[in-house]
C-alpha cells in the first residue's frame, strides 16, 4: 500500500495504467521507474489470492464427475441462493445463480466479468471470490455467518471446469441406464445391484461382510417383504431344502402371498395420507376402506406403475369406466375432511384442493409443492402460476367442505357383491324393457291425443284432482301460515321474518335473503321416485345471488337432504338432494323473472331420479333449463 501511494519529489515521466486485483482496483499516473517491480508484486499478490482448495488427510475424495444436482445445487442454495437465488425481491448485485441465464450473464458491475464461465475457473469470478480471504470481496462475505469447506469450493471448482453444466430438477429428467461401475473383487457381485454396492466398499477401502446365515437371511427377506417374521415351518422348509434355487423359491412363495401386498401398501397409504377417521374435530370414522383394499390387491396383482397411477388420478374419466377404476380414484379422496357445523365451506372445499395438490406432488413427482401455493418456489422448479395451474385439474370435483355426519362422504359408488351385481343387472334390464315400451306407447298416442285436443274447445281439468296442498299465504300465526291440507289443517313454518304485503289476489309473503318458506320434514315429503309438482306466483323486487323459496331439506350434517325451490339471480331452480352436492340434481330455468312485476311459476319433476325428468313453466311458457 505504501508503494502504490509512492509520490517521490520530482515527477518522471510515466504511463496511466489500471491493474484490477479481486476488487482492488489501482489507477493514476505511476513512475515508469516503478512498473517493472509493481507488476511482480501484483503477481505475486494474485497468486496468493487463487489458491486452490486441498482435502484434509482422510477427506472423501471428490466425485470423478460431478453433477449439479447431486453435488452442486445443495452448495449453491445453502449459502449463495439466499442473495443469488430465484427470490428476485432479496436478490443482490441483480446476480442469480440458480440458472446458466444468470450465472454466465456478464456482472451488472463489470460487463468484462463473469460470475461463471463454463470450463475456466480461473476467470469465474464466483469462484474467485469464494478462495479470497479479503473480507470486501469474499464471498460468502462475513457478515452472512455462512462459509464454504475447502471440499464444497473444490468441488465447484471441478464442476465449473467440466462445463458448469446446469441441470433441471431430478424429477424431471427421464431415467437413463448408467454403465455398471468396476470393481476390483468380480467374484463377489451376484447381480448388477452388487456391483453398485462393492464399488463403494472398495471406494472406502473396506471388505464386505461375510454372508450371513440361511435364517438370518429368510428373516430378512421376510420382514422386508411381508413385514412379518418366517413360520417355523417356513424355516424348516427352507434349511432342509438343498436345491439350487432354494432362495428363488422362498421369494417367490413371499411375493405370493396376501401379506406382501399389505407391506407394499403400507408406505403407499402413508404418502396417500390414509386413515379410517376424518382427522378434524370429532373424528368421525371414513368409509375409504375399500379403496385401502383396492391398493393392497393392486400390489399383489403386481399391476404395472403406469396403470397404478392413471387409475388413481383419472380412473373414472377413463372411457367406459369399470367400477374398479373409479374406485382407484379414492387416492383424491383420503384426505381430512370436516364435520364441523361452523365452519365456511368454501374454505375448507379450497384446502382439500390444496391437499390432493400436495400429496400427488409428493406421491408422483417426488417435490413439495405447498410453498408455490402462496409464493414461486425458491428451491423447486414451481411457480405460483404453475401451482394454480396444477390445482385447477382439482377443483372440478362436484365437492363441499363440510361432510354431513350421516353416511359416507361423497361422491360415492356402490361396491356390491357378485349377488347383488346380478340383481341389479336384472333389475336395470327389466327398466329398460319398460322404458322402451313405455316410448312406443307414448309415440302412439301423441297423435290420438292431438286428435282429441282439437275436438274440443276448452280443456278444463277437474278440479283439485292430486292437489296435496294449498297455501293461501294470507295469514302468518306466529311463525307459521295455515295450510290447506285435504280435510286436515297443517302447518308451513316460516324461516325468519317475512312480512304480510299485498299479492297478486290477495295477500303475499315477503321474502329478503335467507327467509323461505319451510315445509318442514313431516309434511309434502316425497321421494326421488314420486312425481310432484308446485306452483305459486312471485314478484322479485331485486336480483340476488341466492333467494330461497320452498325448502323441504335437512340441515347440513345430512347434507341438505331433501328439495328446494329457489331463486339464483332470478332464474328458477329445483334441487333435489340425497347429498349436497355430490348426490343430488338440479334444473335452472335460461332465462330471468322479470323484476317488479308478477309471474306465474310451476315446477314439475315426474319421478324418474333424472334432470330431464324436471320441467319448469312461466306465464304457462315451457322454459329452456340447464
Amino acid at each position: 500500500e505504501r508503494l502504490l501511494n509512492y509520490n517521490p519529489g520530482k515527477r518522471f515521466p510515466g504511463v496511466n495504467i489500471q491493474l484490477q486485483c479481486s476488487t482492488t482496483v489501482v489507477s493514476g499516473n505511476i513512475d515508469s521507474r516503478m512498473i517493472l517491480f509493481l507488476l511482480g508484486m501484483v503477481v505475486v499478490y494474485a497468486g496468493c489470492v487463487s489458491g486452490e482448495p486441498e482435502l484434509s488427510e482422510g477427506e472423501e475424495p471428490l466425485p470423478e464427475v460431478v453433477d449439479y444436482n447431486q453435488h452442486v445445487r445443495g452448495i449453491l442454495s445453502e449459502t449463495c441462493f439466499i442473495c443469488h437465488g430465484p427470490d428476485e425481491a432479496a436478490r443482490e448485485a441483480n446476480l442469480s445463480l440458480h440458472n446458466e441465464e444468470g450465472a454466465f450473464n456478464a456482472l451488472e458491475s463489470d460487463e468484462s466479468l463473469h460470475a461463471i464461465v463454463a470450463g475456466n475457473s480461473q476467470k469465474s469470478e464466483a469462484y474467485q471470490r469464494m478462495i479470497s480471504d479479503d473480507p470486501d470481496y469474499m464471498m460468502p462475505p462475513p457478515t452472512s455467518n455462512l462459509s464454504l469447506t475447502d471440499r464444497e469450493i473444490a468441488i465447484l471448482k471441478r464442476w465449473i471446469e467440466q462445463g458448469a453444466e446446469y441441470k433441471p430438477h431430478w424429477a424431471f429428467i427421464p431415467q437413463e441406464k448408467v454403465e455398471l461401475p468396476q470393481v476390483t473383487n468380480n467374484s463377489w457381485p451376484a447381480n448388477e445391484i452388487d456391483r453398485f454396492v462393492l464399488a463403494k466398499i472398495e471406494q472406502e477401502e473396506i471388505e464386505p461382510s461375510p454372508q450371513a446365515s440361511r435364517e438370518t437371511l429368510l428373516r430378512r427377506v421376510s420382514f422386508d417383504l411381508t413385514g412379518l417374521p418366517p413360520t417355523i415351518e417356513e424355516l424348516d422348509d427352507f434349511l432342509n431344502d438343498e436345491s439350487p434355487d432354494a432362495w428363488e423359491k422362498v421369494i417367490d412363495g413371499l411375493l405370493n402371498s396376501e401379506a406382501y401386498g399389505e407391506r407394499m401398501a403400507t408406505e403407499w397409504l402413508d404418502v396417500a395420507r390414509y386413515a379410517d377417521t376424518h382427522g378434524y374435530q370429532d373424528d368421525g370414522p371414513n368409509e375409504m376402506w375399500p379403496w385401502r383394499e383396492w391398493v393392497i390387491d393392486a400390489f399383489n396383482r403386481n399391476m404395472p406403475f403406469d396403470q397404478f397411477t392413471t387409475w388413481q388420478m383419472a380412473g373414472d374419466l377413463l372411457p367406459n369406466a369399470t367400477r374398479e377404476q373409479k374406485l382407484a380414484t379414492g387416492f383424491g379422496r383420503a384426505h381430512q375432511q370436516s364435520q364441523e357445523g361452523g365452519i365456511v365451506g368454501e374454505e375448507y372445499r379450497v384446502e382439500y384442493v390444496a391437499d390432493r395438490v400436495r400429496t400427488t406432488g409428493t406421491a408422483f413427482l417426488g417435490m413439495t409443492m405447498q410453498c408455490a401455493r402462496c409464493h414461486d418456489h425458491k428451491y423447486d422448479p414451481v411457480s405460483i402460476k404453475e401451482y394454480s395451474r396444477f390445482s385447477a385439474f382439482f377443483d372440478n370435483i362436484n365437492d363441499t367442505g363440510q361432510i354431513p355426519n350421516e353416511g359416507a362422504s361423497g361422491p360415492t359408488i356402490l361396491l356390491p357383491d357378485e349377488q347383488t351385481k346380478q340383481t341389479i343387472a336384472y333389475l336395470q334390464e327389466q327398466i329398460e324393457e319398460q322404458e322402451k315400451q313405455y316410448q312406443q306407447i307414448q309415440s302412439n298416442k301423441e297423435d290420438e291425443f292431438s286428435q282429441w285436443v282439437e275436438q274440443i274447445e276448452n280443456v278444463v281439468p277437474p278440479e283439485n284432482n292430486g292437489l296435496f296442498a294449498h297455501l293461501d299465504l294470507d295469514v302468518i300465526q306466529g311463525d307459521s301460515v295455515v295450510t290447506v291440507h285435504a280435510s286436515e289443517t297443517e302447518v308451513a313454518r316460516v324461516n325468519g321474518t317475512l312480512a304480510l304485503v299485498d299479492g297478486k289476489m290477495n295477500g303475499a309473503l315477503e321474502f329478503r335473503h335467507s327467509h323461505y318458506l319451510n315445509l318442514g320434514r313431516s309434511f309434502a315429503q316425497f321421494e326421488r321416485t314420486d312425481p310432484f309438482s308446485f306452483s305459486f306466483w312471485i314478484n322479485p323486487f331485486e336480483e340476488a345471488d341466492e333467494i330461497p323459496v320452498l325448502v323441504n331439506t335437512g340441515d347440513i350434517f345430512i347434507g341438505y337432504r331433501g328439495y328446494d325451490v329457489s331463486l339464483f339471480e332470478n332464474k328458477v331452480s329445483l334441487r333435489l338432494s340425497h347429498g349436497w352436492p355430490y348426490n343430488s340434481i338440479q334444473a335452472l330455468t335460461e332465462n330471468k323473472l322479470p323484476t317488479d312485476e308478477w309471474s306465474h311459476v310451476v315446477v314439475s319433476y315426474d319421478g324418474s331420479s333424472k334432470a330431464e325428468g324436471i320441467e319448469m313453466y312461466v306465464n304457462g311458457e315451457k322454459q329452456l333449463l340447464h
